[in-house]
């Protein structure tokens, strides 16, 4: 039996807070959602919440990293992938349009806080930059690795690297079925970047 430090397990309650905070945020909205709402689903007084956050908004932003974070991971995880590039493009274009649609809301509640925010909250806005810049060069790379094989035209990295990640990052009020959203987007793409064209 493993014994809990009190750094782990006020660790895990912090955890805790912002899971059922974004819960709450992504279910009622984060207007709507009080610091005593999200005391009370934990069964916690309000001062256990200040305990850890400063307010409502650092919540909001350390979990919209943790879902960052679950989006980056994943993606990074495509694009190392050993696959065809259009398959490659296509599965990374469906998990972005998929993340796009889902937390549209919580990314407007986001933005809005990212202007008035905390000096914790701003430290989270910096950590979400600089690991969103991961999947920048991770993309990079692909495209760079199929235009030295030939795979796809010699046309400007960063603006292709642009164009697929712009392409699929704003949710369509049309996109239904991501993956099927993403398969026409990554076609369009294609016809016109693919080095088998006819």
């Amino acid at each position: 039996m493993s014994i809990v430090t009190p750094k782990q397990k006020k660790e895990k309650m912090r955890m805790r807070i912002i899971r059922t905070a974004g819960e709450l945020f992504e279910k009622k909205g984060f207007g709507k959602t009080s610091v005593g709402e999200i005391a009370k689903e934990l069964g916690v007084g309000r001062t256990t919440i200040y305990d850890y956050f400063s307010d409502k908004n650092e919540m909001l932003a350390l979990h919209f990293e943790t879902v960052m974070e679950d989006y980056l991971v994943k993606a990074l995880g495509l694009l190392a992938e050993n696959r065809p590039l259009q398959e490659k493009l296509t599965a990374f274009a469906a998990l972005q349009i998929e993340y796009s649609i889902y937390h549209q809301r919580l990314q407007q509640f986001f933005r809005a806080i990212s202007k008035t925010s905390s000096g914790g909250t701003r430290k989270v806005i910096a950590r979400l930059r600089e690991r969103h810049t991961e999947i920048y060069r991770a993309m990079n790379d692909v495209i760079k690795a199929a235009v030295k094989e030939r795979e796809i035209v010699d046309l400007p990295v960063e603006l292709l690297v642009q164009l697929i990640i712009n392409a699929t990052a704003f949710p369509l009020k049309s996109a239904g079925d991501p993956a099927q959203t993403a398969r026409q987007v990554i076609s369009i793409f294609w016809t016109g970047i693919s080095a088998n064209r006819s």
